[in-house]
């Protein structure tokens, strides 16, 4: 990351230096508090994290320690709780995706689905303890920072379904999920447009 005290635009860009990828992100203080905001909106604290656990390079003015202390400070106060519709959004969805995998009939189906009920259920279950969560592998690191327990369960189930088959585990881990917030939900379900 690279913070500009004074206006300067802000973007991020990728490159090949040595052969290594380096991504850049560069902001002044106030983009950088706005993408935060968005983090925590969102309940995926990408920026914020890197914020919180970077290593200052340099630090002209101090601007970067006072962002790392408003981002450690943001961070660890965690996102705000899952409101009543997103609870049953989430509810919804993942029930949906349940009943996608009873109907799978081929296996690699029955893959991409186990993909979706793990994500689902693990933002839900993040979402229930006001848990940071994330995409793809940050989703399981964050539910393994936090329940290392759950993850385990999770990776199994998802192992059980890959290399046998077998669904139960991934029902059963979905369903448990699921019950922390009221049970499946599909009838009387409506989102308005």
């Amino acid at each position: 990351m690279v913070i500009f005290a004074i206006d300067h635009p802000t973007y991020r860009a990728a490159y090949i230096f040595n052969q290594w990828p380096i991504e850049a992100f560069v902001y002044v203080p106030d983009t950088c508090r706005s993408f935060w905001e968005q983090d925590k909106q969102g309940r995926i604290p990408a920026l914020l994290q890197m914020c919180t656990e970077g290593v200052i390079l340099r630090d002209k003015g101090g601007i970067a320690t006072l962002l790392k202390q408003e981002a450690r400070h943001l961070f660890e106060a965690g996102p705000p709780p899952l409101s009543s519709e997103e609870i049953r959004h989430l509810r919804y969805t993942l029930t949906d995706a349940i009943n996608d995998l009873h109907g799978a009939s081929h296996p690699v189906e029955a893959l991409v689905i186990a993909q979706q009920i793990a994500n689902l259920a693990i933002e839900l279950f993040l979402g229930h303890h006001r848990q940071w969560t994330g995409y793809g592998k940050w989703a399981l690191r964050a539910l393994r920072a936090f329940d290392p327990p759950m993850a385990d369960r999770c990776e199994s189930a998802i192992l059980s379904l890959a290399h046998s088959g077998e669904r139960l585990p991934l029902l059963e881990f979905a369903q448990e999920v699921l019950d922390l917030e009221g049970g499946p939900l599909f009838e009387g379900y409506r989102l308005e447009a």
